[in-house]
């Protein structure tokens, strides 16, 4: 029976797949079982071991090369899956906690998010228009508000994959509502439905409606307000959403505008209503004063007494409407404010895709430094070039070394704290809304984008840099 370096040598040199299958045969068993232990999913320990083996055959030339005739390949292997199990689970557990978290912090302010009134009338009919699982992976993630892991498992597929079907699903979601002229950013979008779009039901609806539905029968619950107190409620919770969008900042420039049109409307539609009603109590005032001897004195008497009631609710509308008046001049003026300062939104949203990007190189980059020295007994690379293997483009790595440098050195084993130890770090500092930042990835294999802190990069970077090792 051939060992297990001459069946690697046998697939590497002659394309022998039976040979290479002996191999995983063998085992797998092995790189399941560790991956298990480690990441406590067997779906994700498929996923591991089948990246291990993946792995095994890119390189199964240069590592077939480095062992005897007789060697076997289960310490290699072994090894290979810690790494690979490691870096699941820094994508599971880091994926919020830096690089979102990171992007999240830098372009906080830069991004006015929507407010809800302007989604909320056409939200249900764009969700009615997505594809089935883009819809629940929507409904999953913002109005359940479920993590990744979750989303995956109940859509039976990976957290990564979880992770794109939910960004795909909002980029659409985005287009529906441009389609509709309702102009948002997908992270003001994300945010105003994971914030509004699921409210708490009354208190006791739930029994309720468990009961009725158990016994066969249907609850209704109404609350019947007059056509004049409903125009009333509308009139002032236009004005009180409106004002509230501009002292917080929430709402679009557009958005203001059409709201202040509405208001205008429906301050119209009040005065004229206004009119009208004074006009009827004029009449019967009149009619009146012309039956004061007649049989129906009485009920002249009860319908002037209605008109007076209803001239009392005009003035208090009449008061409203006026100070309705003041707060539209209030609005039009935060408004010209607003449309002064308003940021550049294409130029915003090149930064974050520069950044995305350069934390993704940095990333890759600090990643092949660790797979080079699982490779080499743990000694760190003399030159990130040496790392070119790792890359399923090594063209890429010009452009890699252009930006960033490699600043750690030695061994793994002299790293106290892989998480706070820079592997490599941006070649120079960029300023983004007048702060100058920084792209880091370090030892463990995370990104960030760091702002200057206030001793100065230099001294920050001092604090989370190996020693030189000691001269030989």
């Amino acid at each position: 029976m051939k060992s297990d370096a001459q069946l690697l040598r046998d697939y590497a040199s002659h394309g022998d797949e039976a040979a290479f299958r002996e191999i995983v045969a063998r085992h797998a068993d092995l790189v399941y079982s560790a991956a298990l232990r480690q990441v406590e999913s067997p779906d994700l320990a498929g996923d591991v071991a089948q990246s291990v083996f993946v792995d095994l055959a890119r390189k199964a030339k240069s590592v077939g090369d480095r062992l005897s005739t007789d060697a076997s390949l289960t310490g290699w292997l072994y090894r290979s899956t810690r790494y690979t199990a490691l870096n699941h689970l820094r994508d599971t557990r880091r994926r919020v906690t830096h690089e979102r978290l990171a992007m999240e912090q830098l372009i906080a302010n830069s991004e006015v998010a929507p407010d809800w009134e302007q989604i909320r009338p056409a939200l249900d009919e764009v969700m009615s228009a997505l594809d089935d699982d883009d819809r629940e992976a929507l409904l999953l993630r913002y109005f359940k508000n479920q993590d990744f892991r979750a989303v995956g498992l109940a859509l039976g597929i990976s957290d990564d994959a979880a992770q794109k079907r939910v960004s795909r699903a909002v980029e659409r979601l985005r287009e529906l509502f441009a389609e509709r002229g309702v102009t948002v950013g997908v992270g003001g979008l994300v945010i105003v439905i994971a914030a509004n779009a699921v409210e708490a039901a009354p208190v006791g609806l739930a029994a309720t409606i468990s009961t009725a539905a158990l016994a066969g029968t249907t609850v209704t619950t109404a609350t019947i307000l007059t056509h004049a107190a409903m125009n009333w409620i509308t009139l002032k919770s236009a004005a009180a959403i409106t004002i509230a969008a501009v002292a917080a900042g929430t709402g679009t420039y557009l958005w203001q505008q059409n709201q202040i049109s509405t208001l205008r409307n429906e301050n119209s539609g009040l005065a004229a209503q206004r009119d009208s009603l004074t006009k009827e109590r004029d009449d019967a005032l009149a009619a009146a004063a012309k039956n004061t001897a007649s049989d129906d004195l009485s009920a002249e008497k009860e319908e002037l007494l209605r008109l007076r009631g209803e001239v009392g609710a005009l003035r208090r509308q009449t008061n409203e409407l006026s100070s309705l008046r003041q707060q539209n001049h209030q609005l039009q003026d935060a408004l010209a404010q607003a449309a002064q300062s308003a940021p550049d939104a294409d130029k915003l949203a090149a930064e974050k895709a520069a950044f995305i990007e350069t934390m993704g190189n940095a990333k890759q980059m600090a990643l092949g430094i660790i797979m080079y020295s699982a490779d080499h007994q743990n000694h760190f690379p003399n030159d990130i070039m040496d790392t070119t293997n790792y890359f399923n483009n090594p063209d890429l790595m010009e452009k890699f070394k252009n930006q960033f440098e490699m600043v750690v050195q030695g061994s793994m084993e002299n790293v106290s704290n892989a998480a706070e130890t820079i592997a490599v770090r941006g070649r120079a500092p960029v300023q983004v809304e007048g702060k100058w930042v920084k792209v880091y990835a370090f030892v463990d294999g995370h990104a960030i984008v760091k702002q200057q802190p206030p001793e100065g990069f230099d001294a920050w970077e001092q604090a989370h840099m190996m020693p030189p090792p000691a001269s030989q």
